[in-house]
């Protein structure tokens, strides 16, 4: 096993050669060079455990060459991931069928529009954390009511205004 030196910014250079998917060899250079346990530590310091499980299962590599412990972890975040992934997707499907109904057809954006077309197989792959999404402006208005009579609401400032003006 070669061990070679390493800094942050050469261990995040080779994390994301690993998680941008392009780049076969990276995560196997990672265990030839010993860098195994820097790359975990940094994937897990950037929350992107849940991305690392699934490049090494489409690569064919056991995580138990982590170490059990951190195997249990990589299994744990891209489970709870994928969990969470899924029930905002639902979230997001309910709001299209409730915003469809008041004539709107919302656009959605960023992480959302990746998911909702997501393989099954990289669902956790992937952290998502909001829904992000787009009507017309003269829709925001009967959008906001929708959102309003699902329980939703709006964010209030300590100057007591909101987070999104319906009205003027």
């Amino acid at each position: 096993m070669t061990k070679i030196p390493s800094t942050a910014g050469s261990i995040f250079r080779l994390l994301c050669r690993v998680l941008g998917g392009q780049d076969q060899t990276a995560l196997k250079e990672s265990i030839t060079t010993a860098l195994l346990p820097q790359l975990f530590n940094m994937a897990h310091s950037q929350d992107l455990l849940p991305a690392l499980a699934v490049r090494c299962n489409e690569q064919g590599i056991d995580t138990l060459v982590f170490g059990e412990e951190k195997a249990d972890l990589l299994k744990q975040a891209v489970m709870d991931n994928t969990l969470r992934n899924m029930e905002i997707s639902a979230q997001a499907l309910k709001f299209t069928r409730q915003l469809n109904l008041a004539g709107i057809t919302p656009l959605f954006l960023k992480g959302t529009a990746r998911l909702l077309t997501s393989e099954s197989e990289n669902f956790g792959f992937r952290k998502q954390i909001d829904i992000d999404l787009i009507v017309q402006p003269a829709e925001l208005e009967v959008a906001g009511d929708v959102f309003l009579a699902d329980g939703y609401s709006f964010c209030k400032f300590p100057d007591n205004s909101t987070a999104v003006p319906i009205s003027p």
